[in-house]
């Protein structure tokens, strides 16, 4: 049954109601009305040049549908072609007159259902058409019902439509799926205000968009165990200080003084003292409190003997080093989060992707490290859990091989995949970014080809193991020849005839 058939069966109350039935009628495309629809944003995005040369070559080829209201026509289904005949010049488009829809439910419903039968609806259009269902009194079990749709990305909806910053961006770009836009709901606006920017912008371009979203949570994270941390401190009455620039190089550390007894400080034996204090810091992703004597030598403390007390701090160039280090030790571990959930998807394939073959030739000719040996002598955890395996405590598991029995090739292939690709994240630690090795970067670019967007981290590690352009000495300039020179490599001219001929030697005169 055609959309049009559909529409005069549902509508076959109202024709009774109105005395109408559907009519065809040719009117001016710039007299339509687009009214209360929630695709308007996204609509003139949504114009593809191709479909945009058609109208206006051939006209709209199937008829739009709107009901009248008064004397306007309201566009019910069909705002794109709408758009795109205003667009191109079309002087009547063909219109469908239908009687007026019974509610405004059945009107959302029906373009939601119009839309992603063809140019598809962003985000941004489901959010607000479920916010405009739900402004109608239906609760989300029932708008799921209505739109076919998992309640789960209804609730979405409704979460990203009650938050000011993830709705304006949902409508702003197309890029943005439902998912991104509710992990930017649960965001402050104001706190996270540069990570929802960050997340925006990396959906618009193309960029690893969840790994935007975890670093987010990990400094969201970051934010309330600080809340709490300092709210212990001040519940036990400790003064809290700022945290040096070098906080491996302050002397002032409890661990580093003792009692005049030579009993090494702690927080609880040091509590009493005038300058016990502490400060936060972010250690890779946790805070830690360390605990500090504002004046150690003025409070009567003794160097602790096994303290390192000694030397000047760093120097600035180390200290802008070690910041990097800090910095990037903590984007590798969020990196390795998103990459290993990449690949545990990748791994689920039925088939291997294409590549593998020689990835996996590269992997086992190539000297890969111990990661690999390890991989195939003992299994891989990674690997395992994976493939939904229980790691042994000691040994080898034998489920491995109990899942290769009756593999097909294409099975088998994808079992060892999943184990080299283990065996890559294992060997793939803390500090890889700062020493690249060819088999890590071998692993990210295949990683790259099946779909996975490299972090910045990622990409300092490739780029760190391109060989460095060898600057050759350039060729010395060679003499240019003057005037006076440019003959001299000439031939002699010969004598002329006439010339007188040198005397000749005296012994030729004897001969």
């Amino acid at each position: 049954m055609t959309d049009l058939a559909e529409d005069i069966v549902t509508t076959s109350a109202a024709e009774e109601a109105t005395g109408r039935r559907p009519h065809l009628v040719e009117v001016d495309p710039g007299t339509l009305v687009l009214r209360a629809n929630y695709s308007r944003v996204n609509a003139k995005k949504s114009l593809d040049p191709d479909f945009l040369a058609s109208v206006k070559e051939h006209g709209v080829l199937q008829a739009i549908t709107a009901y009248e209201d008064g004397d306007e026509l309201v566009v019910l289904m069909g705002e794109r072609r709408t758009l795109a005949a205003i667009d191109g010049g079309r002087e009547t488009v063909p219109v469908m007159v239908v009687p007026r829809p019974g509610t405004g439910v059945q009107t959302v419903v029906r373009q939601v259902d119009e839309n992603a039968r063809r140019a598809g609806l962003t985000a941004g259009d489901r959010v607000k058409a479920t916010e405009q269902l739900a402004a109608f009194g239906l609760a989300a079990g029932d708008i799921a019902k209505q739109l076919r749709t998992p309640k789960k990305d209804v609730e979405q909806a409704l979460q990203v439509a009650r938050h000011a910053a993830a709705s304006k961006i949902v409508a702003r770009y197309s890029a943005v799926t439902l998912d991104v836009a509710a992990a930017i709901s649960e965001l402050d606006p104001r706190q996270d205000r540069d990570a929802i920017k960050q997340i925006s912008v990396a959906a618009a371009k193309g960029k690893n968009v969840e790994y935007e979203i975890r670093q987010a949570q990990k400094n969201r994270q970051l934010r309330d165990e600080t809340e709490k941390a300092l709210a212990a401190l001040a519940q036990a009455g400790v003064t809290v200080i700022d945290a040096p620039a070098d906080t491996h190089g302050d002397k002032r550390v409890l661990s580093k003084w003792a009692s005049p007894d030579g009993n090494g400080l702690s927080e609880k034996t040091h509590c009493d003292c005038p300058g016990h204090a502490a400060y936060l810091v972010n250690d890779y992703w946790r805070i830690n409190v360390v605990y500090v004597c504002t004046d150690p030598k003025a409070n009567k403390h003794r160097k602790y003997a096994y303290s390192w007390l000694s030397g000047s701090t760093s120097p600035e160039k180390q200290r802008e080093e070690r910041r990097e280090v800090i910095a990037n030790n903590k984007a590798w571990a969020i990196a390795t989060e998103v990459r290993q959930d990449f690949v545990k998807e990748l791994c689920r394939r039925k088939t291997p992707p294409q590549g593998t073959v020689m990835f996996l030739a590269q992997a086992l000719l190539d000297d890969e490290g111990h990661w690999l040996r390890e991989a195939m002598e003992k299994g891989d955890a990674h690997a395992l859990s994976w493939l939904g395996i229980k790691a042994p405590t000691y040994g080898r598991s034998s489920d491995l091989s109990k899942l290769l029995a009756g593999a097909n090739d294409a099975r088998a292939l994808m079992l060892m995949l999943t184990v080299v690709l283990g065996a890559h994240e294992k060997g793939s630690e803390f500090g890889t970014w700062r020493s690249p090795r060819a088999y890590t970067v071998r692993y990210l670019r295949f990683l790259e080809t099946q779909g996975y967007v490299l972090t910045d981290v990622e990409r300092i590690l490739v780029k760190r193991a391109e060989p460095k352009k060898v600057r050759r000495p350039r060729n010395p300039v060679e003499p240019q020849q003057t005037d006076a020179t440019l003959g001299t490599d000439e031939p002699d001219q010969p004598e002329a005839d006439n010339a007188p001929r040198a005397a000749a030697e005296p012994d030729q005169a004897h001969q």
